[in-house]
């Protein structure tokens, strides 16, 4: 997953990066949204940053464990991050749930931030599991519906929220014309932190000025997946999913 600065959602609109689908691409994005109240103690780090950090992160920790031998503290496992900052957020992570829960929780789910996060008390934890009782996406549209090679696509989704819903992604699919098998689709993934019931309009930007080398012309499908937790995720849950296209011309 690629960093996250923020989420959105309501009439509110956020803009997320380009990134490759395969890399799992959390976008980085302004925030304006109303947020879930956890009920749990609230970690000392925010959402986002917690997602960054272990996107950047996990794997090196998880390394770290196996081969650290006894690790009796938090402080001993985080200074052995590379960065000041990684350190410090570690530190604050892990001292939030205890250097052993920290490190059972880190080894004993399937690697997913999004989910860790709420383990470590960084983010609302979702308990809205219902496919067709939690969100239903009743719009999905692109602006421009047609534009050159450059253009920035904006893939806007309306979503009815039916129940308040905890940390969660919206996941853009985009696939380029003349691909039926969906073999290199492209896309962003955008973080929320949960939904009070009501109507909200997710805007993600899908920007194409970067390797414009790359798109034909033509007709781009797209498929949004709105989700609990991470889409992918084994605790995840895809509360609905939508589709819309638009046109890519030559500059």
């Amino acid at each position: 997953m690629a960093r996250i600065a923020g989420l959105c959602f309501i009439a509110l609109v956020a803009s997320s990066a380009f990134l490759p689908l395969e890399a799992k691409a959390v976008a980085k994005t302004a925030s304006k949204t109303r947020f879930l109240q956890p009920a749990e103690p609230k970690s000392a780090i925010a959402c986002s940053t917690c997602v960054n950090f272990l996107d950047d992160t996990l794997n090196t920790l998880l390394n770290l464990i196996v081969d650290g031998g006894i690790i009796g503290s938090c402080e001993q496992l985080c200074t052995r991050l590379q960065s000041t900052w990684e350190q410090g957020v570690c530190i604050l992570l892990c001292s939030g749930v205890g250097i052993e829960a920290f490190i059972a929780y880190l080894d004993g789910h399937d690697n997913d931030p999004v989910y860790l996060c709420t383990d470590f008390l960084a983010c609302p934890r979702n308990h809205c599991n219902s496919t067709t009782n939690c969100i239903t996406i009743t719009d999905a549209s692109v602006s421009p519906s047609t534009g050159p090679v450059r253009t920035t696509f904006k893939i806007n989704t309306k979503i009815l929220v039916h129940q308040q819903t905890g940390t969660g992604v919206t996941n853009v699919i985009v696939t380029p014309p003349g691909n039926p098998n969906n073999t290199n689709p492209f896309g962003s993934t955008l973080l929320n932190e949960g939904y009070a019931p009501g109507t909200y309009t997710v805007t993600v930007d899908i920007p194409t000025d970067d390797f414009d080398w790359q798109y034909q012309p033509g007709v781009y499908q797209v498929e949004i997946n709105v989700c609990g937790s991470d889409c992918q995720d084994k605790y995840g849950v895809v509360f609905d999913t939508g589709n819309t296209n638009f046109t890519m011309t030559k500059m």
